[in-house]
């Protein structure tokens, strides 16, 4: 089945609209929402009520505390970004929810210890801006879907430098990463459209990861309920 996780960013309590990956210009997201009148993360799951929930703590990606009582219960089923660089950090984002190790802070080796031990409740985040890896190891992108082909773990692709500007897939990259994984990823950044989801669909993409669209109202809620 075609997933379509929603994607909420949550800085200091709130929830924000991410774009670009600049997080400096990230604003409370009931400012740009016609969907939520709230950015207080419980509000918009109820709001929202979405099927699946991605969430990226950007306090603890960015080492300035974290957002862990918040997010703790808010959904039944979702998947954390916490910016997790050691097993220590795994073990304590497994407490919340299932844990996604993003390339841009987690090295290899935490990646597939966290794979080999608990690849149930882990997925892997390729963090690319402007079609670069973006890791603390020197890798590109394919040597290191390559490296995550061996693990049966739920695969996402981030476009970073697409996210929040409805720019379209970057389906170069796509068909590249997928080629090397050799399966579909959950696709995210600059997905705008049920266009782009049909388009993701037919490209054998497992899923697209969807906020600034349906805050926007270009993707009805039903798609991600």
């Amino acid at each position: 089945m075609f997933r379509t996780p929603f994607v909420m960013d949550i800085y200091n309590g709130a929830v924000v609209h991410a774009v670009r990956g600049e997080r400096s210009t990230y604003k409370p997201v009931h400012t740009f929402s016609r969907v939520c009148p709230s950015c207080v993360p419980a509000e918009v799951v109820r709001t929202v009520r979405p099927r699946e929930v991605y969430i990226a703590d950007l306090n603890r990606i960015q080492r300035r505390g974290d957002n862990l009582s918040v997010i703790c219960g808010l959904h039944p089923n979702m998947m954390l970004d916490m910016g997790a660089a050691s097993i220590e950090d795994v073990r304590l984002g497994l407490s919340v929810a299932n844990v996604v190790l993003g390339s841009e802070t987690a090295p290899l080796s935490l990646i597939e210890e966290a794979c080999e031990r608990y690849e149930k409740r882990i997925a892997v985040s390729i963090d690319c801006m402007g079609g670069k890896l973006l890791s603390p190891e020197p890798l590109d992108v394919l040597e290191f879907a390559r490296a995550l082909s061996q693990y049966e773990v739920d695969v996402l692709l981030l476009s970073l430098s697409r996210v929040g500007t409805a720019s379209g897939i970057d389906e170069p990259l796509l068909w590249e990463v997928m080629d090397a994984l050799g399966r579909g990823v959950l696709y995210g950044g600059g997905v705008a459209s049920m266009e782009h989801i049909d388009l993701l669909k037919e490209m054998g993409a497992s899923g697209a990861l969807i906020a600034t669209a349906v805050h926007s109202g270009a993707i009805p809620l039903d798609v991600v309920r």
